[in-house]
């Protein structure tokens, strides 16, 4: 059984938290957060986590790269998608379920805090329950706007699996059919068109999930130093141009994130020192516990409005404490949420499967 890469796991964990800071500033406090006499925000720090969802795209690309091959032997469509079904679905729903009941209270309250809220409908609550909202052909029900990372991941899975299996019955290189949707994604985000199953979303994620199939395919037997070198110094140079000066960044965020932010770092973190010093087992339960907190943060902020105004507290959400012990709680739920309920969930749905597949 291969060992798992736990620095991966610490990258998954760490864009999680960045992830949640983003979306913790942008729906209490848009002008920024003080952290001691520092005004931090997209424009004093010159750093946009949004995108670091590019980062979950390459990674869950960079995951797929093993199943080309049970694909070809002839892994059936069953076996490999409902399994990431049950991963997402089940509390993804309960997810959509709960936030639009707190939801529901601000607009009886009538105090959204900002948050564009639309009237409940339970059309809404399927489709974005079922992933198949953003991306999908369907417009936004305006319930769980975040959601739409794993909308548009389901598509992604769906396209893996037909280009393969369309490579494996054309005899041609499934790498040629994944640079095609790389193109398609790129003319999407460029062109921001936006069209059922065309959408920015969509062209987002073409472009980083199957540079990530590919990223697998080139460092499967190892990696370079050469590549090491060219990751790190892509890393600096972006950092520094992203930090002094972002005006002369003319290639799109998204495509640097893609091509080469993300890459880079999972090279960095695939090197055997940095396989070391990630050792800790712990870092791949908190890497199990990213999509938990990835769902869980913006129903935590919802209830964390409900119960204020309940009680008639005003929270000052600008304080970097608060930050900090909101990021606490986040983990402290998801963690609780993973192992009470998604891990049970997910077990005796994958055992009702394969008993079904049994029969």
């Amino acid at each position: 059984m291969k060992q798992r890469n736990y620095s991966l796991d610490f990258l998954k964990f760490i864009s999680s938290i960045g992830i949640v800071w983003m979306h913790f500033r942008e729906n209490t406090c848009p002008a920024g957060i003080w952290i001691g006499n520092s005004l931090v925000n997209k424009e004093t720090t010159g750093m946009d986590f949004l995108y670091l969802v590019e980062i979950f795209f390459v990674l869950s690309g960079f995951f797929m790269y093993p199943y080309i091959e049970r694909i070809k032997e002839g892994m059936s469509f069953k076996k490999f998608f409902i399994p990431r079904l049950i991963r997402i679905l089940p509390m993804l729903l309960l997810c959509t379920i709960v936030l639009e009941w707190l939801y529901s209270f601000m607009v009886q309250r009538g105090n959204a805090h900002g948050l564009v809220i639309y009237p409940p409908n339970l059309f809404g609550i399927l489709i974005t329950g079922l992933g198949v909202e953003i991306g999908w052909g369907f417009t936004d029900a305006g319930i769980f706007r975040q959601s739409w990372y794993l909308d548009v991941l389901l598509l992604e899975y769906l396209l893996f699996y037909i280009s393969v299996k369309a490579a494996k019955r054309m005899r041609i290189d499934e790498r040629a059919i994944f640079a095609g949707w790389i193109l398609l994604g790129t003319a999407l985000v460029s062109a921001n068109i936006s069209l059922p199953f065309l959408q920015l979303q969509n062209g987002r994620a073409f472009v980083a999930f199957f540079v990530g199939v590919l990223l697998a395919d080139r460092i499967r037997k190892g990696v370079s130093s050469g590549l090491v070198f060219f990751s790190a110094g892509s890393l600096i140079i972006y950092t520094i141009y992203h930090l002094l000066w972002p005006q002369y960044l003319i290639f799109g965020k998204t495509f640097l994130v893609s091509f080469f932010v993300a890459p880079a770092l999972i090279v960095l973190f695939h090197t055997m020192p940095a396989k070391k010093v990630f050792f800790w087992k712990g870092w791949g339960e908190l890497g199990k516990i990213s999509f938990m907190m990835y769902l869980i943060h913006m129903v935590l902020i919802a209830a964390i409005f409900d119960i204020a105004d309940g009680i008639g507290v005003n929270i000052d959400f600008g304080h970097g404490t608060i930050l900090f012990m909101f990021i606490l709680l986040v983990i402290l739920c998801a963690g609780i949420i993973h192992y009470v309920v998604e891990e049970p969930i997910r077990k005796a749905l994958e055992k009702k499967l394969a008993m079904n597949e049994q029969i």
